[in-house]
């Protein structure tokens, strides 16, 4: 089976404001497809911005 996701996990995220990395996991983890195929969301946080000034990389 051959299901292309990326498009589903665009489109439940469509139009909204990205203001926490919370949010953006919420609507992730809701995204589906009409054949039962569901989304688990794990965040790493060394990519996750900690500071205004560094950017969204790695922290090193």
């Amino acid at each position: 089976m051959n299901i292309v996701f990326f498009p589903h996990v665009t489109r439940a995220c469509e139009g909204v404001v990205f203001d926490s990395v919370e949010t953006v996991k919420t609507l992730i983890s809701r995204t589906s497809t009409s054949k039962g195929l569901t989304t688990i969301v794990h965040i790493l946080d060394k990519y996750t911005r900690q500071d205004e000034n560094m950017p969204l990389t790695s922290k090193k």
